[in-house]
């Protein structure tokens, strides 16, 4: 089913319980743009409806209050929910990443379904991802049972792990650029997904940096204009997130792998080197266990003889070694010959549509198509995007935080 027919449009009723004060969230967030970024979601609970049949109508205000108390067990006070529907409910997760806010409301109509009927069928999960409201009507589509797997399996390899896919903020800091623009950063910890498998193999922590109030990250040109010293202190601020994370267990060898983030430009400079592998040789042993550096901001044509010493460097440090690429020119010798184990490609923040999104993957699979035995797609804006990630060859991904 293409995206256009599987869109929906969805008015609020006057009658919604706290349509009013629906209607006056929703106005915000379309105002502010968060709308478009995943934050709203409609659960159904039509399948309870149709299995109570003639009774809906004397038992409906208890399924409402129920699956109200339900909803409210698992949102935060930041959060929002409202029905609107005489089966549609409201959940607005506004500091929630899309891949959690996604994973959040599978798990409520998960248990909504399984308190009414006993069990909760992956069929009978219904949910619509909100893109816009206007005038009154909610544009919205449905999750496709795909996604819908894709969310429950994510979900299961999280229960089983005692993982959590939600956006984690730390060593927030600021930076400035040569030309003296103020920078802003902090270091998100995104899950990574086995493509094989569908479950949740890893975490992966990047520095997410920005220039003042923009939600938009940093290209790569942008970042090589940072000046050494700040370079050095947000790849310091991602280290110490990652031992923070080592020391506490959340990710050790009995536990999913921890990609980190490590920019070629202070593995060049002599100063922030020592300083970074002084801090990561606190934890060598763990490290050795969990960790796999990824290389960034390293630029095409890049001498191979400077990324293979860039490589020998962090390998005492480390499970293995990843480098983050462009095109597969940025990779003139075999990745296996330069000590790496896999390649990482980031999605564009420029794409807009999921078709461009799935272009692009297909075009970035033929360019790095065999090259490693692992290939990471990162900062993929929804989980809907992780199938056709598979189909082209990727073995991993992780969803946009």
């Amino acid at each position: 089913m293409s995206a256009r027919q599987n869109a929906i449009a969805v008015r609020l009723q006057e009658q919604s319980i706290r349509s009013t004060d629906a209607r006056d969230v929703l106005d915000d967030l379309e105002l502010r743009g968060l709308l478009a970024e995943g934050k709203a979601h409609l659960i159904s609970v039509e399948a309870v409806r149709l299995a109570l049949g003639s009774r809906w109508n004397e038992r409906r205000h208890l399924v409402w209050e129920l699956a109200e108390a339900q909803i409210h067990r698992h949102i935060g006070p930041q959060d929002f929910s409202a029905r609107l529907t005489e089966d549609d409910f409201l959940i607005i997760t506004p500091l929630l990443t899309a891949a959690a806010a996604q994973l959040l409301a599978v798990r409520v109509l998960r248990d909504v379904l399984a308190h009414f009927l006993g069990e909760s069928r992956p069929a009978d999960i219904a949910i619509k991802l909100v893109s816009s409201f206007t005038e009154g009507e909610l544009a919205c589509r449905n999750l496709t049972p795909v996604e819908i797997a894709a969310i429950l399996n994510v979900d299961a390899a999280i229960d089983e792990r005692g993982l959590d896919p939600a956006f984690e903020a730390a060593g927030a800091g600021a930076a400035t650029t040569l030309s003296g623009r103020r920078l802003r950063f902090s270091s998100s910890v995104d899950p990574i997904i086995d493509l094989g498998r569908f479950a949740v193999t890893g975490h992966r922590i990047e520095p997410k940096i920005q220039f003042g109030d923009s939600r938009l990250a940093l290209s790569a040109s942008e970042r090589s204009q940072l000046l050494p010293r700040d370079l050095q202190a947000i790849d310091l601020s991602t280290l110490k997130h990652g031992l923070t994370r080592l020391s506490s267990g959340e990710s050790c060898a009995s536990k999913p792998s921890l990609v980190m983030t490590i920019s070629f430009l202070s593995l060049s400079n002599t100063r922030a080197r020592t300083t970074l592998l002084m801090e990561a040789n606190k934890a060598r042993a763990l490290m050795t266990q969990a960790v796999i550096w990824e290389i960034t901001d390293f630029e095409e044509g890049l001498p191979a003889s400077r990324l293979e010493e860039g490589v020998a460097l962090l390998k005492p440090f480390c499970r293995s070694v990843f480098a983050r690429c462009s095109t597969s020119a940025t990779m003139r010798r075999s990745p296996k010959s330069l000590g790496l184990s896999g390649l990482v490609v980031q999605a564009p923040l420029a794409l807009g549509r999921e078709e461009d999104f799935a272009l692009w993957l297909l075009g970035m699979s033929r360019a790095v198509e065999g090259r490693a035995p692992t290939l990471l797609a990162t900062n993929l804006p929804s989980t809907g995007l992780l199938p056709v990630a598979a189909a082209a060859g990727f073995t991993h991904a992780t969803v946009r935080a």
